[in-house]
């Protein structure tokens, strides 16, 4: 059986990585907690969706915020990118628990979750990206997912809307998973205004595409939302001071929760696991019925789909997705 990239990365470095310490992690070493993450992402089959992004991210997700300075970007909570001094007021602070205290970001932000103009989304790939005909074929199915369950569209700039100034979605290879939340063009080149979703060779399942879309709509992770205490506890002795800050809530000022009851079947939510390094759970579903299910889900739910429509009032535009003309043609045919 074939290793996937990550584990390959970390047979190659592991040298390395063993022969210095960071003592800025407390008792644990990096390379401890990176072979412990290792073993837990072996021996746990399938993957609930963060176990995918973070195997796409390699090593990297352990770092405490993933930065990107050339563009002035850092990635938290394995897959959602912002721009240095957008976060601090984004996060409810929390309290010191177990002797460490989760950090707080820099300056507030300012309404981190733009809406698409008209529920009108622009996306391209980049040309130069190793994407095969096969993966843009699944990301167009992605793209359908939410369009049949929503009032959003998606559609192929025109050099009309780079013109006017428009952003766009710009679909690349790169290192993981991720995507800014909401409408967010945090990168220009000169008329060009856009905003990255990378999707990494691990990356290029339905299910990752799905949640990434999710996250340029709009959404956060659902155990980040302001009220998840109602239904999940986090285990917080079984995350490491540094990674603590990706269970922060995130604040109203972000999200209203978009009128939805907490949803443990979302697309948006990471499993029982998440970013753990000792094997025990990160979060416990008050529902214990939902205790080894959470992350695991394969669709977008009813209420991702209505947190979406309630953003977007899709109740006063909603209209059938009708699918493109070439695609009943071939269904046609296959019958």
């Amino acid at each position: 059986m074939r290793l996937p990239f990550f584990f390959i990365v970390l047979i190659y470095l592991w040298p390395d990585l063993t022969t210095s310490q960071d003592t800025s992690l407390g008792q644990e070493s990096q390379p401890e907690l990176l072979q412990q993450l290792l073993q837990q992402l072996q021996q746990t089959s399938p993957q609930t969706i963060d176990q995918e992004i973070l195997n796409a991210a390699g090593p990297e997700a352990f770092n405490s915020d993933v930065s990107d300075p050339i563009h002035q970007e850092f990635k938290i909570q394995g897959d959602i990118v912002f721009k240095y001094g957008e976060l601090a007021g984004a996060l409810q602070p929390e309290p010191a628990v177990h002797g460490g205290l989760v950090r707080k970001k820099r300056k507030t932000p300012q309404d981190l979750t733009k809406m698409w103009p008209n529920a009108e989304v622009l996306i391209a790939f980049d040309s130069r990206a190793s994407f095969s005909p096969e993966e843009r074929s699944l990301f167009q199915s992605a793209l359908e997912q939410w369009q049949r369950k929503t009032c959003v569209r998606f559609r192929t700039p025109t050099i009309n809307d780079i013109h006017q100034g428009r952003s766009f979605i710009f679909v690349q290879d790169g290192k993981g998973c991720s995507s800014p939340l909401g409408m967010n063009p945090m990168r220009e080149t000169g008329i060009f205004k856009y905003q990255p979703l990378t999707l990494a060779r691990p990356c290029r399942t339905r299910r990752i595409m799905m949640h990434e879309v999710g996250h340029s709509l709009g959404l956060i992770h659902e155990q980040s939302r302001s009220d998840r205490d109602s239904s999940v506890n986090v285990m917080w002795q079984n995350v490491p001071v540094h990674m603590r800050h990706n269970f922060q809530k995130f604040t109203e000022q972000v999200t209203n929760n978009r009128n939805t009851p907490y949803d443990y079947e979302s697309l948006m939510h990471y499993g029982p696991n998440a970013f753990t390094t000792n094997g025990a759970p990160t979060l416990r579903t008050l529902d214990a019925s939902y205790q080894d299910r959470i992350g695991g889900f394969q669709e977008i739910s009813r209420y991702d789909a209505m947190a979406i429509s309630n953003m977007y009032n899709c109740g006063a535009r909603m209209q059938p997705f009708i699918p493109p003309w070439w695609h009943r043609l071939l269904g046609r045919k296959k019958k």
